[in-house]
């Protein structure tokens, strides 16, 4: 091997003193620029933060600019710059290096997901989150994704070769995504391809951020506007303009906060008996009510109510107001534990909804399907429990835990093409 001078010191000042021509490779990883809107730590709920701490080096500019005389002169002709950088200096790198070297070329982030894969990305539309072969529509340069720290910009989309063979991890939250082999995940041992992922591995994951302005009609308080929601999403229907909500003759509560927004808009209510037994309905009559409901929830049945994507523009205090009144009409509280525990018919659409609620949230989800039977009838449905904190328990598993990867159905996948800096999942794994 051939002997070699390592120097330790300021490059700034070493690099004056190089001879020209000299240097087959320059690798370097200057400052991002982060100083200026950096808040620190990566905080998780179930480990220790990401450090991201602001360093000296990012409080003063970096300028890539002043260091090209410099590049060109050590620089063999035949030689190479990798330089890592974040998506805001990309065009101050290539406005200053281009016009200069023969070749300037992105390295990027691939993600190959399959195409049903929802992620949460903000688009012109707002941020929601939309399955991936719906996004690729979209000019890559109007859309955004989360990466844990803030919104990266999206370069461009790809298909995957035709007949790339795919695999489905599953993680001990229900959530099950198909992705290629190759496919990198953020885990504690680095940064691990599909195909070497194993049982127990814990894959990154990250709370999801509010928009930067939420919507917040006046006349639609977060907190009344938002349970009104959960409780019909729940246990509401809907005929014309006359909106029933069901329960049991002892949620007196319930049903006189129901009358109480039912009014504020302009509405009447009243609560009667249907049955022998002890349950009973409300029925709102308001066009107002029901315009508001279908603004925010979609379908008409158990199997077919879900959230539209309006509900992602508002704030978490709405979104907490929702969930608080889905969980009053359809969770049940188990006091021991502390947890919610949940039981619905097979919606596709509503356990997406639920992921992504406790994603914004910070809340932690288990929800997986399941059969079971009544009057000897087979169906399938939804079962799980929300924690709005962890426990101290010392057996308690992250719900980001790998517990099976498995041959995957799914035979397309998208690439999306990212700036080297994705930090965290966004998939709605907690």
């Amino acid at each position: 091997m051939s002997k070699y001078n390592l120097i330790l010191g300021d490059s700034s000042e070493h690099i004056k003193h190089m001879p020209d021509q000299s240097v087959d490779l320059i690798l370097t990883d200057p400052p991002y620029n982060l100083g200026r809107y950096s808040t620190g730590n990566i905080k998780m709920s179930w480990r220790k933060e990401f450090n991201n701490d602001v360093a000296e080096w990012d409080t003063t500019i970096f300028n890539p600019a002043e260091w090209l005389d410099d590049f060109a002169r050590i620089l063999k002709p035949t030689g190479t710059i990798f330089a890592f950088t974040s998506y805001n200096l990309l065009g101050q790198w290539h406005q200053a290096y281009d016009p200069v070297f023969d070749t300037f070329q992105f390295i990027v982030w691939h993600k190959c997901l399959a195409a049903s894969t929802r992620v949460y990305a903000r688009t012109p539309q707002g941020d929601a989150p939309v399955m991936l072969k719906d996004l690729v529509r979209t000019d890559p340069r109007l859309v955004k994704l989360w990466n844990g720290k803030q919104w990266t910009q999206v370069l461009s989309w790809d298909k995957a070769q035709p007949g790339c063979e795919g695999l489905e991890v599953e993680f001990r939250s229900g959530e099950r995504v198909s992705t290629t082999k190759e496919h990198r995940w953020p885990t504690a041992r680095g940064l691990v391809a599909t195909q070497d992922l194993k049982v127990g591995d814990v894959v990154d994951t990250t709370s999801l951020p509010e928009p930067n302005e939420p919507d917040s009609p006046a006349l639609l308080p977060d907190e009344d506007i938002g349970w009104l929601l959960g409780m019909y999403v729940a246990e509401g229907g809907m005929q014309d303009d006359a909106i029933h909500f069901s329960g049991h003759r002892r949620e007196k509560k319930r049903f006189e906060r129901i009358d109480h927004i039912a009014k504020a808009l302009g509405g009447t209510s009243d609560t009667k008996d249907y049955t022998d037994g002890d349950g009973v309905v409300t029925v709102v009559w308001s066009r107002i009510v029901a315009e508001v409901i279908k603004k925010y929830v979609d379908g008409t049945t158990a199997k077919t109510k879900h959230l539209k994507p309006t509900c992602w523009r508002r704030s978490n205090r709405f979104l907490k107001a929702l969930m608080d009144g889905y969980l009053e009409g359809d969770g049940s509280y188990d006091e021991p534990n502390d947890r919610w525990r949940l039981s619905f018919c097979r919606n596709d659409y509503l356990a997406q909804n639920m992921r992504t609620l406790c994603a914004r949230l910070g809340y932690h989800l288990t929800l997986k399907a399941s059969d079971a039977r009544f009057r000897g009838v087979q169906f399938p449905k939804y079962t799980g429990t929300i924690r709005m904190s962890r426990t101290s328990h010392y057996n308690e598993k992250c719900r980001s835990e790998v517990v099976a990867v498995r041959p995957s159905a799914c035979d397309t996948f998208k690439k999306s093409r990212l700036p080297q800096q994705l930090r965290a999942h966004n998939l709605c794994l907690e």
